[in-house]
Formats: structure tokens, sequence, C-alpha cells
């Protein structure tokens, strides 16, 4: 059952980063269009 765990454990971590990495990823994306609408002309 040590295995089980560290293996529930491995994939938290694993989960948890990849969360972090895709929030991080969508929030540059959303910072970016924004930041272009402003910059445009037409706004």
């Amino acid at each position: 059952m040590a295995d089980l765990g560290n293996i529930h454990r491995y994939l938290s971590e694993v989960r948890r980063e990849y969360l972090l990495s895709r929030a991080v990823s969508i929030y540059y994306r959303v910072w970016f269009i924004a930041d272009t609408l402003k910059n445009a002309p037409c706004a």
C-alpha cells in the first residue's frame, strides 16, 4: 500500500503543476489580448 500512496502523491503533484502552468498560460493569453485591444486604434 506504500507504493499506492507514493503514486497518489506523485499524481497530485503532477496535477497541481499542470493546473498551475495551464492557469499561467491562460492568464498571459488574456493579458496579451487585453493589451492588444488597448493599443488598437479603434478601441
